[in-house]
């Protein structure tokens, strides 16, 4: 498969610059990316490109944070996934070569809620972008749950521990991740398949949206 770029959806990628007078929010943006595979004729060795549908990835990202290490959860058709750049980097940067790296290493990487110790998981890291992915698709739902519940969160890697900027829900993060069953839009499309439960078993179930999140 050969990967073509990424490219945002409508002029949608943002270039905010950091102001120190405006508190960090959530906001969303589109990205879309597409692959052009080669598939061979049975007969002979004749190929031919096949053109695969764009996919679009709908990104929840922490806007106007001087953090350096900043959050960007996505959510293409029904899987939602967690990245961490760990560079001072906008968070869903991560996403213009997550989608087409394939040297991905994988890192122990220790999660902190509240100042307590989680279960340790595997994570994926690139290099070219200093990202962390979480390969666990249950780490991505509790880091969910834990901006709903206002959690602190830091993580841990090589040695150097990084405090997450989550800002509470506003509504832009409220109407995010329909297509994953999550959010206040979940019930207003359809999922290919049925989402996987977004809490671990052991943990408790997080509150809901706080008010003042409302359907639009």
């Amino acid at each position: 498969m050969v990967a073509l770029p990424a490219s945002a959806k409508d002029n949608t990628v943002p270039h905010e610059i950091y102001d120190a007078t405006q508190p960090s929010e959530w906001a969303v943006m589109e990205y879309t990316w597409t692959l052009l595979g080669q598939q061979t004729n049975q007969v002979g060795t004749r190929m031919k490109k096949a053109k695969i549908e764009p996919k679009v990835m709908e990104i929840a990202y922490v806007k106007n944070t001087d953090a350096q290490a900043r959050v960007a959860l996505n959510c293409t058709i029904n899987q939602m996934q967690l990245a961490v750049t760990l560079g001072g980097e906008e968070g869903w940067r991560a996403y213009e070569e997550i989608m087409f790296l394939t040297n991905t290493r994988n890192r122990k990487v220790n999660v902190y809620v509240n100042d307590e110790l989680q279960d340790r998981a595997k994570w994926g890291y690139f290099k070219r972008t200093n990202s962390l992915y979480a390969m666990n698709t249950m780490q991505t739902m509790l880091l969910y749950n834990n901006i709903i519940r206002g959690d602190k969160v830091e993580i841990e890697h090589k040695g150097e521990r990084y405090d997450l900027t989550l800002p509470e829900p506003n509504q832009s993060f409220a109407n995010w991740g329909a297509q994953c069953g999550v959010g206040l839009l979940k019930d207003t499309v359809e999922t290919e398949t049925a989402p996987r439960e977004s809490i671990a078993r052991g943990h408790e179930a997080a509150p809901g949206l706080p008010r003042g999140v409302t359907k639009k």
